[in-house]
């Protein structure tokens, strides 16, 4: 009997996790179908005490990766619970096999998702891809997909998302903020809290997009 009621009580805890899950995904979808919503929530820059002294060491890691892009991004994107795809066309292929230019690809990066319990963006202190522009991107793999339409692939993990716009854009740096509103920097192309760490970044951009010029 004991047994039974423990087997019930499994079945009911995951029914209702299940049911949570569900109505999570639908929160997600739901907030997401006007992209105006994003301005409704905040994000966490990036501090100089949170990088090393030099982003030179990342250089290398970034040139080994299997797969680097160029692509341009659509302005297109899927939120779903706790992902943000990107959807983008492939410009130029610098390293990579059985990847055409041309082809199009949804980006996925883990580390990028909303938090509807405090309001938060996590975008791995990179933008969302501006619609139009060009970006050298670096990627660990393509998704196995059981779905035949499915062409994913998951960017390097970094401590910034290796995605890198080839124009030169315009960073507002609001300092000393844990979380600031992401309207306040939605034009940006990284999330900085500070000049000197904004200052680092650029310079790693400049030295990766001159090995990988347009």
């Amino acid at each position: 009997m004991k047994i039974k009621k423990w087997k019930l009580t499994i079945i009911i805890a995951c029914g209702i996790a299940l049911v949570i899950g569900l109505i999570k995904k639908q929160e997600y979808t739901n907030i997401m179908a006007d992209e105006n919503n994003l301005f409704l929530f905040s994000v966490a820059p990036l501090h100089n005490d949170m990088l090393p002294d030099s982003l030179d060491e990342y250089i290398d890691l970034l040139t080994n990766s299997p797969i680097i892009l160029r692509v341009k991004a659509s302005g297109k994107r899927e939120y779903t619970a706790k992902t943000i795809k990107q959807h983008v066309q492939i410009v130029e292929v610098y390293k990579g096999t059985h990847i055409n230019e041309g082809e199009e690809i949804d980006i996925l990066t883990t580390r990028m998702f909303l938090n509807l319990d405090d309001m938060t963006l996590n975008l791995g202190f990179t933008n969302l891809l501006k619609k139009d522009n060009e970006y050298l991107v670096f990627f660990d793999e393509k998704i196995n997909s059981p779905y035949p339409k499915d062409n994913v692939y998951r960017i390097s993990e970094l401590l910034i998302n290796p995605v890198f716009n080839y124009r030169d854009v315009p960073n507002t740096i609001i300092e000393n903020k844990r979380y600031v509103p992401y309207s306040s920097v939605s034009e940006n192309e990284f999330m900085v809290g500070d000049s000197v760490s904004l200052k680092k970044i650029l310079l790693f951009k400049q030295k990766l997009l001159s090995k990988y010029p347009q």
